[in-house]
């Protein structure tokens, strides 16, 4: 009899997680983004080709934008224009979540799609809204529109919104988390941008990402001057982000000079001692929030020694500090256990009587 499938399976909480976001993209572009009707070639008014399930030709009324004021004139939500790739502002990185442009370009997804987008054109349009310099900004698709422009295309299909800053953050969100290529730091960076630079509420952008609130707090806490050098690490792709968090969980209490030798503990070991490591620095931290009993203000260690009270026979502890004791320090030593054995005899002679 064969076993049922398991439905908590790694892949399928992936595929469950990616259909949620889908849903959650396609409420927030609700009334904002519907179904394209008609492809515009502004390039070329007379070539302008419908899409599917639309009518043949635009309207005679309509007047087909052929410049960028015009387009922002007489730009319609529910069009696909396909423009000329000059009018996209490359320099606007607000949407963008990469360190730079060339280190898109050499992912190897990059490689895969600039071949289909020589061999069989643009499938899925690029998602942009008017900036403040009266140029496309890329909300979505900084992927297709880089490998066109490395291709040497001369035009971009596109879909233009008017949403707010904070929508368009949204929208932005929901198509980057939804997939499952999204390197470690980018997704961290992503996320503390939300926060940061769109000012959007923690509670919200674990809604937005399908994260939970707690993760959320804790990508935050990568970004604190205090773990900087496990926020450096991890942009450099030498750690995960699971052992980049962990690591700022645990090392809270330690030096500048502790965390960063914990990463090169962590670097230099293989999938399975980092996970090894990181516990190992849980159980450092923990130890360096106790107590550091047995040291004198100056670092040096105490001794202890039992002595007495010559007068009352009360027997007491007393530290006494130093690395190596001197002959003072050795006659008082002496001299407390003599008082000690003395204290000893009144009370057996007390506990006979």
């Amino acid at each position: 009899m064969s076993e049922s499938p398991n439905p908590n399976t790694p892949a399928n909480l992936r595929q469950d997680n990616a259909s949620r976001i889908q849903a959650m993209l396609k409420k927030t572009l609700e009334n904002k983004l519907p179904a394209a009707t008609q492809k515009v070639d502004v390039t070329a008014p007379a070539a302008t080709v419908p899409g599917p399930g639309a009518v043949p030709a635009l309207p005679g009324s309509e007047r087909i934008p052929t410049t960028l004021p015009e387009l922002l004139e007489l730009q319609r939500n529910d069009r696909i224009y396909k423009v000329p790739l000059e009018w996209l502002d490359y320099d606007d990185n607000t949407f963008y979540n990469r360190q730079d442009h060339a280190e898109l370009l050499a992912e190897p997804e990059s490689e895969e799609l600039k071949t289909t987008l020589a061999n069989f054109g643009q499938q899925v349009p690029c998602i942009v809204q008017f900036n403040d310099a009266n140029k496309l900004q890329i909300i979505d698709g900084w992927r297709r529109s880089l490998c066109l422009r490395d291709i040497k295309a001369s035009t971009v299909e596109v879909r233009v919104v008017k949403l707010d800053k904070k929508t368009a953050a949204q929208l932005a969100a929901v198509a980057n988390f939804s997939r499952e290529d999204l390197p470690d730091y980018q997704r961290a960076a992503y996320i503390n941008k939300l926060c940061t630079t769109f000012e959007i509420n923690k509670d919200e952008v674990a809604t937005m990402t399908g994260l939970g609130k707690r993760y959320i707090y804790r990508v935050l806490n990568l970004f604190t001057e205090d773990n900087s050098v496990f926020h450096d690490a991890l942009a450099q792709e030498q750690i995960g982000l699971t052992a980049a968090i962990r690591l700022a969980d645990s090392a809270s209490n330690l030096s500048p000079e502790e965390k960063a030798k914990l990463v090169q503990d962590v670097i230099k070991s293989d999938k399975r001692s980092a996970t090894e490591a990181v516990q190992d620095a849980t159980l450092k931290a923990k130890e360096s929030k106790e107590p550091k009993s047995g040291k004198d203000k100056g670092g040096k260690e105490k001794k202890s020694y039992f002595i007495s009270d010559s007068k009352t026979g009360k027997i007491q502890f007393k530290a006494v500090a130093g690395k190596q004791s001197t002959k003072t320090e050795i006659d008082v030593i002496l001299r407390d256990l003599s008082s000690f054995k003395d204290a000893l005899a009144k009370l057996r002679k007390g506990i006979k009587k």
